[in-house]
C-alpha cells in the first residue's frame, strides 16, 4: 500500500516539477521576447533619431552649400560682368585711341602737304619777283644806256619810248602783284590754312561731323574734300593776282625784247646807212 502511494507521490511531484519548469520556461521566453521587443523599439527610436538628425544635418549642409554656391555664382557673375565691362571699355578706348592716332597722323600729313604747297607757291612767286626785278633792271639799262641815234625817225622814236614805257609798267605791276601774293602766303601757316579750309568748306564740315559722330576713320573722301577746298582757296585768294602777275610779266618780256630789237635795228640801220 505504501509503494503505490509513494509512486503516486513521485509521479505527482514529477508532474508538478514539469509543470513548474514549463511555466518558468514560458515566463523566461515571454520575458526574453518582451526584452527583445523593447530593445528593437529602442533601437528603432535611436535609428529614427539618428536618421532625423542626419537628415537635418544633411539638409543644413545642402542649404549651406546651395547658399555658398549661389554667393559664389553671384560673385563670379559680377566679376564676369565687371571684366566684360572693363574689356569693352578697353576695346572702345583702344579703338578711340587708334582712330585718334590715325586722325592725328592724317591731320599731320595734311598739314605737311599744305606746308609743301605753300612753300612751292612761295618759291614760284619769288621766282616771278626775281624775273620781274631782272627784267626791270634790263629795261632801266635800256633807259640809261640805250640811246637811239640822233637820226632815228620820230615815229620809230615814239614807238621805242612807248614800248619802253609799256615794258616798265607791265614789269612794275607784275612785281607789285607778286609781292601781294607772297605777302598773302606769308600770312598763312600750314595749321592756319588747315583750319581755314575746314571753316570755309561746308561739305568738309558736314563730312567731319558725320565722321566724329560715327567714329569713322579718315578716308579718300576727306582727302578729296580737303584737296577741293584748297583748290577753291587757291582760286579765290591767290590765282587772280598770281595769273595777272605771270601774264603781265610775259607781255612785258615781249615788250622789252621788242624795244631792244627796235633799238638794235635803228642803231645798225643808221650806222651802216642802209637805204
Amino acid at each position: 500500500m505504501v509503494l503505490p502511494l509513494a509512486s503516486a507521490a513521485g509521479a505527482a511531484a514529477s508532474t508538478g516539477a514539469t509543470a513548474l519548469g514549463l511555466s518558468m520556461g514560458k515566463s523566461d521566453l515571454d520575458l526574453t521576447r518582451d526584452l527583445f521587443k523593447l530593445q528593437m523599439c529602442q533601437a528603432k527610436r535611436l535609428w529614427t533619431a539618428e536618421w532625423s538628425e542626419a537628415s537635418i544635418r544633411h539638409g543644413e549642409s545642402l542649404l549651406q552649400s546651395a547658399q555658398q554656391h549661389a554667393e559664389a555664382q553671384a560673385l563670379a557673375f559680377a566679376s564676369y560682368y565687371q571684366a566684360e565691362k572693363i574689356a569693352s571699355q578697353g576695346i572702345k578706348l583702344a579703338r578711340d585711341q587708334d582712330s585718334r592716332s590715325y586722325e592725328m597722323a592724317w591731320r599731320a600729313e595734311v598739314r605737311e602737304s599744305l606746308r609743301d604747297e605753300l612753300i612751292n607757291q612761295n618759291n614760284r612767286y619769288n621766282i616771278i619777283m626775281l624775273c620781274d626785278t631782272v627784267c626791270l633792271g634790263c629795261v632801266f639799262t635800256l633807259v640809261a644806256d640805250g640811246n637811239p641815234p640822233t637820226e632815228t625817225p620820230s615815229i620809230m622814236l615814239q614807238i621805242y619810248v612807248f614800248s619802253l614805257g609799256i615794258a616798265i609798267m607791265l614789269f612794275s605791276i607784275s612785281l607789285w602783284c607778286a609781292v601781294i601774293v607772297v605777302r598773302r602766303l606769308h600770312e598763312h601757316t600750314a595749321s592756319l590754312l588747315e583750319r581755314k579750309l575746314f571753316a570755309q568748306s561746308e561739305d568738309l564740315q558736314k563730312n567731319w561731323k558725320y565722321q566724329l559722330d560715327n567714329n569713322l576713320p579718315t578716308g579718300p573722301r576727306e582727302m578729296h574734300l580737303v584737296n577741293r577746298a584748297y583748290e577753291k582757296w587757291l582760286a579765290d585768294y591767290l590765282d587772280p593776282l598770281g595769273r595777272t602777275s605771270i601774264h603781265l610779266m610775259s607781255v612785258g618780256v615781249v615788250a622789252m625784247f621788242f624795244t631792244a630789237g627796235l633799238l638794235v635795228h635803228n642803231t645798225y640801220l643808221i650806222e651802216y646807212n642802209v637805204p
